[in-house]
This record gives structure tokens, C-alpha cells and sequence, in this order.
């Protein structure tokens, strides 16, 4: 659920998917450090229809907080939108559909399965490496 306030000129956006945006830059970052990299250069994040992302709202509340995280302060946010992938318990078919219709366009059964389009997770990232791990230098 998002909710806009309008204050002195300013939008104040109140929503999941700043706590969304959050959870991704510390988990970006936790990785970075983890690997030594100097900064993460961008995340790519598979958002299924069915978790009620509002992906414009998540792409404001990670610029907004990206500048809070040193190596995630220049990383681009890529979004994956997956659509509802469903399997038919009557005719074993699939349906891939962006519509909220549980049912299968082939016997057009509501009895289905959800295979995907119903979860959201960091799918890729880029690192870049400190120097000194990138070139092979070390001590001796």
C-alpha cells in the first residue's frame, strides 16, 4: 500500500517498498563487503505481479536510499517484472499471464497451480573489485 503526503512542496512517500529498497541495498552492500569489492555496480531484482510491488515506487525509494550505502552509492537498480506462470491440474498445461485470473486459458479450470510470479528476490549482481584483487597484486 503506498500512500503519498504532499508537504511544503516535498512528496512523502510512505510505502513497503522503501523497506523493499532497503533490504536490497543491505544485502547489495553485505555482499560487497563480503568480496572485498570496492562498490556494486548494479543489482538485478525478480519481482513477481502477485507480491504487490509497485516497481516505479521501489525505483524512487532505491535512489532515495542508495546515497545511504557507500558501495551502493552509483548502483543501478535493474528490475525483472515476472509474470504469473501457472500449471493446469486439469489438462497439465501452462498459462504465463501479467492478469490476477487464477485460471487456465487452455480448459479454463480455476484449478492451477503457481509456478512463478508470486515471489521476489535478487537474481544477479556486479562487483567491482578492489584494484589490488583485480590486477593479481598482493603482498609477498
Amino acid at each position: 500500500m503506498c500512500r503519498m503526503n504532499l508537504i511544503n512542496g516535498w512528496i512523502i512517500l510512505k510505502m513497503h517498498e522503501m523497506s523493499i529498497a532497503h533490504a536490497i541495498l543491505t544485502e547489495a552492500e553485505k555482499i560487497a563487503l563480503e568480496n572485498n569489492a570496492q562498490k556494486v555496480l548494479w543489482v538485478r531484482v525478480k519481482i513477481g505481479i502477485m507480491t504487490g510491488v509497485v516497481t516505479e515506487q521501489l525505483q524512487s525509494a532505491f535512489e532515495i536510499y542508495k546515497r545511504q550505502f557507500e558501495a551502493c552509492a552509483e548502483l543501478e537498480l535493474i528490475i525483472h517484472e515476472q509474470p504469473l506462470v501457472l500449471v493446469c491440474k486439469a489438462c497439465g498445461k501452462r498459462t504465463h499471464t501479467t492478469d490476477y485470473i487464477l485460471q487456465c486459458e487452455h480448459c479454463h479450470t480455476t484449478e492451477v497451480d503457481i509456478l512463478d510470479g508470486d515471489s521476489m528476490f535478487i537474481e544477479q549482481l556486479e562487483l567491482d573489485l578492489k584494484e589490488e584483487i583485480k590486477s593479481g597484486q598482493g603482498t609477498a
